[in-house]
């Protein structure tokens, strides 16, 4: 027999030893309905001419075919991402939307054409320098990326022809081999590496999460009042203290920065502090060094008068006012790309955090760290809780317009970080809600529907998704069991693309959404990093142990048979006591830090060689009585011979995977190397 079938009757066996089998769900595995239900029936129509472009270090290649009409003259222009022309009917909050192009040139409608330009231009021949000087007589680039703009063909009366595009294909300053490769799909969140390292590096994961808040990295080039108004304009000079370290300094409002870096951007120059960012450096450089990769998720406080960065990257209802009641305000904001100043604090902070990141020295080491992927935001269709635009107060914005204002958000946020190293995937942050919403905002699958549909038509990119698939109810241990019922929170969960939420019970939905063709990435399926979604083990006793394992091993399970997802982060190692007060016990550790659950162990183990479960695994869950002198060894095989599966209609554990019935044939997908890949295997000592 393989030893990974031995591997999966130990899940089988957690869902014996607990008491909680699917003979006790409500959901009639008879009762299939159409399977087809919200999967889009029209097939993607490509369009009938060509508009794409791509970019070496330095030049952009624009390639336009049959555009318009044989015999008239176009015009190639391009915009700053927060201009629009009059005619666009979706701008979201920005305020230029009757820009000047900035002229490219001129194309032969109807005909095939390729036109290479300069990759940097000066696009603001008088942008304003925010520095009275520079170190060493250095002086501010004046120049613009062009792979930051968006591109348009126009007739000769200002009509739109064809765009707004993007350069969808460019080349990175850092051309290395993958860093730190991935053992498995295994990883963790855990805030503190001085006092976990060693439990994480136990634990065997390759992937790590890290919340950035951003604000104090930021340096402004402004002073503002209370308001958040424009008082003057900051006039830094460069230095270089005992340490050799760049630092500015502004005399005449007394304002000095030591240990600065810089990001000269669409004409201007942004400062960042390293000093602010040495913590995250170091917990960064602390995962990499045990071969571990990092997801950062950046977050941004919302505006208060002590706070970085300044109002320009603060929608304008978020800044502070008077005569307004207090609401349930949530503690984060969407920044602010809508203008100028807004759209180059973003885009040059990405930049910062792109070539900080990917900094390496004569040896080839990272000198900060590295990081592979970003989270722009937090669960993004929580809007007011956790990616505010506007206020309790204002209505919300509509899906349209909103991701008008997402969408902006991250496509600067790729270009950015792209320009430095080619694999970096920004992802978009979502709850399990899908098809419903519990704050009646927006729809998961509305915005991916929405973001699909406008980076395929504006330039396509491959961003990806951070999944949240928590079970219905997040206290409920036994999601499995709680998913099914038919009432609740979780009433209309199913197995189609309608279905209310997708938890990891029917985390197969996702895998059919995103391999449906409009839905790819230049055929390419796009990835989905589980940054959240523990099990709760609802109180401090051997049962809701053996619950919180189960699920973590059932989520590893599943999560790892799908191609979608690249890795399983799970949230989160220690419980919060902030949690624990709403009752919500994801942790694989106590709050007191010390006392490891059962679940740590099915995580540690769960990629490995089997021979835990003889040897460790029934001294851990021997208390349990769980078969024969409480091995668990021995019960998955009383188990396995029963037929049909003690009477719930699975004989084998590929059958367990389908609790609600969909279009994803699990029979078809298995495959056990996944589950256990030979770089993740790790003998017991």
């Amino acid at each position: 027999m393989k030893s990974g079938f031995k591997h999966l009757c130990l899940l089988l066996a957690l869902f014996v030893g607990a008491g909680t089998m699917m003979t006790g769900c409500d959901f009639d595995l008879s009762a299939l309905e159409d399977l087809n239900i919200g999967f889009d029936e029209e097939v993607v129509e490509e369009e009938d001419y060509v508009f794409s472009l791509s970019a070496t270090l330095d030049k952009i290649t624009i390639k336009l075919d049959n555009i318009g009409f044989l015999g008239e003259e176009g015009t190639i222009v391009a915009l700053q991402p927060f201009q629009y022309f009059r005619s666009e009917e979706l701008t979201g909050v920005a305020t230029e939307t009757e820009a000047s192009p900035f002229v490219i040139g001129t194309y032969e409608c109807g005909t095939s054409q390729e036109l290479v330009i300069d990759r940097y231009m000066i696009f603001y021949p008088n942008a304003p320098q925010n520095t009275a000087s520079t170190l060493e007589g250095q002086s501010v680039s004046p120049y613009t990326d062009g792979t930051i703009l968006k591109y348009y063909v126009l007739d000769s009366r200002d009509n739109i022809l064809a765009g707004p595009k993007y350069c969808s294909d460019f080349d990175a300053i850092n051309d290395f081999e993958e860093p730190y490769p991935a053992k498995s799909i295994k990883g963790v969140m855990c805030e503190d590496t001085t006092a976990y390292m060693n439990y994480i590096t136990d634990l065997g994961c390759s992937w790590v999460q890290l919340n950035y808040v951003i604000n104090s990295i930021f340096i402004p080039n402004e002073d503002f009042d209370g308001n958040g108004s424009v008082t003057r304009a900051r006039q830094y000079t460069e230095y270089k203290n005992a340490a050799n370290q760049l630092c500015i300094k502004d005399e005449a409002v007394n304002a000095t920065y030591e240990n600065v870096d810089y990001i000269d951007y669409n004409g201007r120059r942004y400062y960042f502090s390293l000093n602010a960012a040495l913590g995250y450096d170091n917990t960064i450089k602390a995962y990499n060094a045990n071969n571990i990769k990092v997801t950062l998720i950046l977050l941004t406080q919302r505006w208060c008068t002590n706070h970085y960065p300044t109002p320009y990257i603060t929608y304008p209802a978020l800044l502070p006012q008077t005569g307004l009641t207090p609401g349930k305000e949530g503690p984060y904001m969407q920044v602010n790309t809508s203008t100028l100043e807004g759209a180059n604090y973003w885009g040059a902070f990405m930049e910062f955090l792109a070539k900080h990141y990917t900094e390496r020295d004569e040896n080839g080491n990272f000198v900060n760290g590295f990081v592979d992927n970003y989270v722009i935001g937090n669960e993004v269709d929580y809007a007011q809780e956790w990616n505010a635009i506007v206020t309790v107060h204002q209505a919300p914005l509509s899906l349209d317009n909103y991701l008008v204002e997402y969408e902006r958000w991250i496509r600067i946020a790729n270009q950015s970080v792209k320009k430095y190293y080619k694999n970096s995937t920004i992802l978009v942050s979502i709850t399990h809600n899908w098809y419903t919403s519990s704050l009646n905002e927006y729809t998961p699958k509305n915005i991916l529907d929405t973001l699909a549909a406008k980076t395929l038509a504006e330039g396509n990119y491959l961003w990806g998704i951070a999944l949240h698939p928590y079970g219905a109810d997040l206290p409920v241990a036994d999601y499995w069991n709680n998913d099914t019922k038919n009432k609740g929170e979780s009433k209309g969960m199913n197995g189609t693309l309608l279905t209310s939420k997708i938890t990891y019970t029917n985390l197969e939905v996702l895998q059919l959404y995103l391999e449906q063709e409009g839905k790819l990435c230049n055929g390419q399926i796009r990835p989905v990093h589980i940054t959240e979604g523990g099990v709760c083990g609802p109180t401090n006793n051997a049962d809701g142990e053996i619950l919180q394992a189960a699920g973590i091993a059932y989520a590893y399970y599943k999560s790892s048979q799908l191609s979608c997802i690249k890795s399983l982060q799970y949230y989160r190692f220690r419980d919060h006591p902030a949690e624990t007060a709403a009752g919500l016990y994801t942790g694989i550790m106590y709050a007191d830090g010390v006392t490891l659950k059962k679940g740590y162990y099915i995580l540690k183990y769960i990629d490995s060689t089997d021979s835990y479960i003889d040897d460790i695994m029934c001294e851990e869950l021997s208390a349990l009585g769980l078969g024969p002198n409480g091995c668990i060894g021995q019960i998955h095989w009383t188990f396995l011979d029963q037929p049909q599966g003690y009477g719930f209609g699975r004989s084998t554990w590929q059958e367990l995977m389908t609790i609600f019935p969909s279009q994803f044939d699990w029979s078809q997908h298995w495959d056990e190397s996944l589950i256990w890949p030979e770089t993740a295997r790790r003998e017991i000592v």
